[in-house]
């Protein structure tokens, strides 16, 4: 082999290797880059989980008198997105659309727009910024003395309409069941505050917190007890939002109110109604035809009322009021 020939089979052999190596760091980077994007893509699912469930849980205990009508997620990134719920009340059986909650998600953590849950307005009157509807309001008994809205009722016939009622004192289940007539639709219970300077007219909307007329009806024990699709009540997720340590954990202030709740009635037995009647509350949502409110005027046990929304009945409305 003459030295040029071997001088040319070196170089072949160099540009082989070459190529081979090129050809194998591209493979890596390539596999390495489609990894990377799996484990964003399961840690944007991931972040897209947990802001679903934490947020499913606040709403269950929070947003008075609000259901969530459905909720989508939309991806907007590679880990990145947003949870949109679209809100709604209960006006007497009546939906009342609400607005929506969006909650966005990243790298990062969780993040919603705290716009969306504070009251907006003045000393009298409070309005929900997205859909623009006026708020009940509940009222601290040791800090305020709240506003009396009842008697507007009267000019409002025609309408139905939505009433927070602080009480005068809190009440078991069982007691108010007694108090309010039946042609009134209760909606939804508060549990009121121990704290004796806290402004209760100025909370957002998921710092007030209660349980829903369906949530203080027992279920049956294969209920309870199924794993398929697994009970919760809400002295449960009360105690797992006291717990949480995550984005949007409880302010100090109400973490308090809902742990002494919890710990006073935390072993409620949901499957024995005459358990669930023992639970006690500072307030009520109710929701009617404004004509029968007036009846509630003069009510000794009413500390404060408060109109919230509101809508023009109509013969074909199916009311869930007498």
């Amino acid at each position: 082999m003459t030295m040029k020939t071997f001088e040319e089979v070196t170089k072949k052999s160099k540009r082989k290797n070459l190529w081979k190596t090129v050809g194998i760091s591209s493979i890596v980077g390539i596999v390495l880059l489609l990894s990377s994007l799996y484990t964003l893509r399961l840690f944007s699912n991931y972040r897209s989980q947990q802001a679903q469930e934490h947020f499913n849980h606040v709403l269950q205990v929070t947003y008075p008198n609000v259901d969530v009508e459905r909720f989508y997620v939309n991806e907007i990134g590679i880990v990145s997105g947003y949870v949109d719920y679209n809100l709604s009340k209960d006006v007497a059986g009546v939906p009342f659309a609400f607005g929506h909650l969006e909650v966005d998600y990243n790298l990062y953590g969780i993040f919603a727009n705290f716009g969306q849950y504070f009251p907006e307005g003045s000393e009298e009157y409070y309005y929900h910024q997205d859909s623009n509807s006026k708020l009940p309001i509940f009222y601290n008994t040791k800090t305020a003395s709240g506003r009396q809205e009842l008697s507007y009722t009267k000019e409002m016939k025609g309408q139905l309409i939505e009433v927070a009622i602080t009480f005068d004192k809190k009440y078991t289940l069982a007691e108010i069941r007694n108090m309010v007539p039946n042609n009134l639709k209760k909606n939804w219970y508060w549990i009121g505050t121990e704290k004796s300077q806290l402004r209760t007219e100025y909370l957002s909307l998921v710092s007030l917190f209660g349980m829903d007329s369906e949530q203080l009806q027992a279920v049956t024990a294969e209920v309870a007890t199924d794993d398929l699709v697994p009970y919760t009540s809400p002295l449960t997720v009360m105690k797992e939002l006291v717990d949480y340590q995550g984005d949007y954990a409880l302010s100090p202030e109400i973490k308090g109110d809902v742990q002494a709740y919890v710990d006073k009635f935390g072993d409620t037995d949901f499957t024995q109604q005459a358990e669930i009647d023992k639970l006690e509350f500072a307030g009520i949502i109710l929701t009617g035809r404004a004509e029968d409110f007036v009846e509630l005027e003069n009510a000794d046990w009413i500390y404060a009322s408060s109109i919230g929304a509101s809508v023009q009945n109509q013969p074909y409305y199916q009311l869930d009021v007498e």
